[in-house]
């Protein structure tokens, strides 16, 4: 997978993950062409809680984030045709992006009963280490960090 297929793909979205594309790391990652108009990025990451899995969708259409465990699933949806498609890929102090406070919000909301029972603790680490931090903020261009 080069960076031609997704610029093919989706240039819309393609310029929101141009660094990562160009510039990081990406020996922790896999790209799998799922069809001629679907990309999907997954991480090669250890995992605290054996059931969670996440990846990364584009299509020419859209790009969506999924993050998976223990029979629950969270995602964002972000459509080409969004009049404000460009504010979701904003950075944002305390999350990092805009991308990743969505995300985070819909995190308490579906994992509501294991977190009032702290019960959370691997799938958190997961979501926030993993998921957010080394994966959805890793791949996108304008994230805000801390030095």
């Amino acid at each position: 997978m080069t960076w031609n297929d997704i610029e093919k793909l989706n240039p819309k979205v393609a310029a929101y993950c141009s660094n990562f594309m160009n510039e990081k790391s990406k020996d922790d990652f896999t790209f799998v062409r799922i069809s001629n108009d679907h990309i999907r990025i997954s991480a090669n990451f250890p995992k605290a809680e054996n059931s969670t899995s996440y990846h990364f969708d584009i299509t020419h259409t859209d790009c969506e984030f999924y993050f998976i465990s223990r029979e629950k699933w969270i995602y964002i949806e972000i459509l080409n045709s969004f009049d404000d498609f460009e504010n979701y890929f904003i950075e944002e102090e305390e999350n990092g992006s805009i991308i990743a406070r969505i995300l985070r919000e819909k995190y308490r909301e579906t994992f509501a009963d294991l977190i009032n029972a702290g019960e959370d603790t691997q799938i958190d680490e997961d979501f926030n280490l993993y998921f957010i931090e080394n994966f959805v903020n890793y791949i996108l261009n304008n994230v805000y960090i801390e030095e």
